[in-house]
């Protein structure tokens, strides 16, 4: 029985992906506190799905998908 190899996949190169990571980290961080001090300051709360109405999609959605009705197609 011979072991085959896979090849990498083609999209990022494994040596850029830690230095992205690490960026993309950064940035978050960057990002995180100003907007932790105006949402203080505003006193309101972060966007929520429910705020974004994406729980009544998700909802519709499993509901369609659960019981196999398909939607109007244009």
């Amino acid at each position: 029985m011979t072991v085959t190899q896979r090849a990498a996949p083609t999209g990022v190169p494994r040596p850029l992906r830690p230095p992205r990571t690490a960026i993309g980290l950064m940035a978050d961080a960057a990002l995180a506190g100003p907007r932790a001090v105006a949402h203080g300051i505003r006193r309101d709360p972060p966007a929520s799905p429910t705020t974004l109405g994406i729980n009544a999609c998700a909802g519709i959605a499993g509901v369609t998908t659960a019981t196999g009705v398909e939607l109007p197609r244009k």
